[in-house]
């Protein structure tokens, strides 16, 4: 699960969260256990590709031309 928190500063912290259930034996969770980790950098990362993306997409619509990056292919 991603989730995201507030943090003392007023930025946001991004989250990934992931856990089990350990069971007893009769089968009632008798123990929780897991893993949360920081990837607010890839969130941001993410989020500024997808307006990168977007700004070229918008480009290329409005000139009616192709957008070509030679750096990509050569």
């Amino acid at each position: 699960m991603n989730l995201s928190v507030k943090k003392k500063s007023g930025d946001y912290a991004y989250l990934e969260e992931n856990g089990t259930y350990i069971l007893d034996s009769r089968g009632s969770i008798s123990r929780i256990t897991g893993v949360v980790k920081d990837i607010t950098e890839q969130k941001l990362a993410s989020k500024n590709l997808q307006k990168s993306e977007e700004r070229y997409r918008t480009a290329a619509e409005q000139t009616g031309q192709l957008v070509f990056d030679q750096a990509r292919y050569a």
